[in-house]
Formats: structure tokens, sequence, C-alpha cells
């Protein structure tokens, strides 16, 4: 277990015991709430790009095809 969840189970643990004595009753104690959200930092291809891979492929498939019929004729 990484050392920042240990630290927030901690902190967590410390909160609850801090309650009152009718227990947790409007508090939140998942661990969720706690936690530090990290997002990485995704790069994503322009889409354009992205879509003109397909045609490539197609044209190669296209030229494949062309050479089998001409090996048949």
């Amino acid at each position: 277990m990484s050392h920042a969840v240990m630290a927030l189970i901690q902190q967590v643990q410390e909160r609850a015991g801090s309650l009152p004595a009718g227990g947790t009753q409007g508090y939140d104690l998942s661990l969720n709430r706690y936690k530090e959200l990290v997002h990485d930092e995704v790069e994503h291809r322009p889409p354009l790009e992205i879509l003109a891979e397909p045609r490539v492929i197609e044209q190669e498939i296209l030229q494949g095809i062309e050479k089998l019929e001409g090996m048949l004729r």
C-alpha cells in the first residue's frame, strides 16, 4: 500500500475518532471523500490524422485487389 493511501487512511481514522458519541450520522467517512484526485494529462492525435489512416489502409487493400485481378486475367 502506498504511503499516500496509508496517510489518507490514518486521516480518516483520526477524524472518525473525534466523532461525537452519537455515531457517524451526518459524517462521510468514505476514503474517496478525502482522497486527492490526480488526473494524468493525455495527448490525443488530431481527428483528421486519425481519419486519414483508414483511407491509407483502404488504398492498400484496393491495390492488392487490383494486383490479384491482374494475376487472374
